[in-house]
């Protein structure tokens, strides 16, 4: 496969030349754009019987994104497999320290060491890319402890370039939207709790049937805190569209609910760092 832009076609041709030097590979397969481009070259470069594709499945993970992982790896005819991890299963996941990614990210790839190893497969790798080393991301800790390997970033492919070569290359979804678990709207300090997550979800799915693009709602006990981009603040606050969501989440428990006009940013609860 060639991209018509040289650069990314350099940066992708080193993509999959450092995928073809592992031999085999397990895949952290989330169904988000940039794990969908590490299975898809590691399916390029080393084939169907050496490339494993494994999703987690927790409380953490919402049934539609479970849902759209198992649909995806099919049309891409990854060899697949769904495993139960076992986080919430750890008192401190449960108290929501900032160190909670770490312990879902051990916990995950334990289960994906134990596949590599009765599978005789050599390599582990997952789909951080450069622009995650700028951010906080507790999981990537855990990825170097734990030897797991991050191919997008040593072919120091940032998310723009990631969304360009998954255009070029006709991957079904290159435009999706980022996602993150469940736990990551929850503010840390904050207990988790299986039924919190649970609304979380049926708040966030009930959103986005209103057409609002790309969203977040953040649980703060009994406040909802709705983060949509800039351009979709005005059609949240048109009398039916305000009076549907006010109804629908007091509906869930919210007492307050309210719209940051700071609009959508992926891991604003981790300003709380970024400000101190």
């Amino acid at each position: 496969m060639t991209i018509k832009d040289k650069n990314l076609n350099t940066k992708f041709f080193n993509l999959q030349s450092i995928i073809s030097k592992m031999e085999s590979a397990v895949v952290a397969f989330s169904g988000g754009i940039d794990s969908t481009l590490v299975a898809k070259t590691a399916l390029l470069t080393l084939g169907p019987n050496n490339t494993i594709a494994v999703t987690a499945d927790s409380f953490s993970i919402p049934r539609d994104e479970l849902s759209d992982a198992k649909k995806l790896a099919k049309t891409l005819k990854l060899n697949h497999k769904i495993v139960l991890t076992n986080e919430f299963s750890n008192n401190n996941y449960l108290e929501n320290t900032p160190n909670r990614c770490f312990l879902c990210k051990e916990e995950l790839y334990s289960h994906l060491k134990t596949i590599a190893t009765n599978l005789n497969i050599k390599h582990i790798i997952n789909g951080h890319n450069l622009d995650d080393k700028n951010d906080f991301r507790p999981g990537m800790k855990s990825a170097k402890t734990q030897g797991i390997r991050s191919p997008l970033i040593e072919a120091s492919l940032s998310k723009e370039e990631i969304r360009k070569i998954s255009k070029e290359i006709k991957l079904p979804n290159w435009n999706k939207p980022a996602q993150a678990c469940l736990s990551s709207r929850i503010p840390y300090g904050e207990k988790i709790s299986p039924e919190q997550l649970k609304r979380i979800e049926k708040a966030e799915k009930f959103l986005k049937t209103l057409e609002l693009g790309t969203l977040r709602m953040r649980s703060h006990g009994n406040l909802a805190r709705i983060e949509v981009n800039e351009d979709k603040i005005n059609q949240l606050i048109k009398k039916n569209t305000k009076k549907k969501i006010l109804n629908f989440l007091h509906s869930l428990g919210y007492i307050y609910v309210t719209i940051d006009l700071e609009g959508f940013r992926s891991g604003s609860l981790n300003e709380t760092f970024r400000k101190l």
